[in-house]
């Protein structure tokens, strides 16, 4: 990457993207890079709603948070993202199943 920001490689302003297993080491980090691009980001957890609401509050701005089993509530996830934000562009599904 050349040590340049993402930002500076990849434009997302105006999308907006949920990233399932945000509250998890990895779905932080894509939710923080995909924030930086400019996009709006939903932070889905399943059991850890400290860690995905001190994400959102790092982020600041352009985010929820929602909650939920990525088997038994995705339509509900995604509906409460549509809700939120008026759309959905991409999803990133990170979350681990064990």
């Amino acid at each position: 990457m050349n040590g340049r920001r993402v930002d500076q490689l990849l434009d997302l302003s105006g999308k907006v993207a949920l990233v399932t297993g945000a509250s998890g080491n990895i779905g932080a980090s894509i939710s923080r890079r995909l924030h930086e691009a400019g996009a709006s980001v939903a932070l889905h957890h399943s059991t850890n709603v400290e860690r995905a609401n001190e994400l959102a509050l790092q982020l600041n701005e352009r985010v929820m948070v929602v909650g939920g089993d990525v088997q038994s509530d995705a339509a509900r996830i995604v509906g409460d993202v549509l809700t939120f934000f008026g759309r959905l562009d991409m999803v990133v599904n990170n979350a681990g199943i064990q």
